[in-house]
């Protein structure tokens, strides 16, 4: 088994503290949790 840093592409069911900007964008400011990841689309080591 390997151990590496890396960049992953996943669907995500997180939660956290976010800001919600007037024109609707999102940004999240701090991850609280990770519930659930599904879906990997790309792993790619550091």
């Amino acid at each position: 088994m390997k151990t590496y840093k890396a960049k992953v592409s996943a669907t995500v069911e997180i939660t956290a503290i976010v800001k919600e900007y007037d024109n609707s964008e999102i940004e999240i400011v701090e991850v609280d949790e990770v519930l659930e990841v599904n879906d990997f689309d790309n792993v790619r080591p550091l």
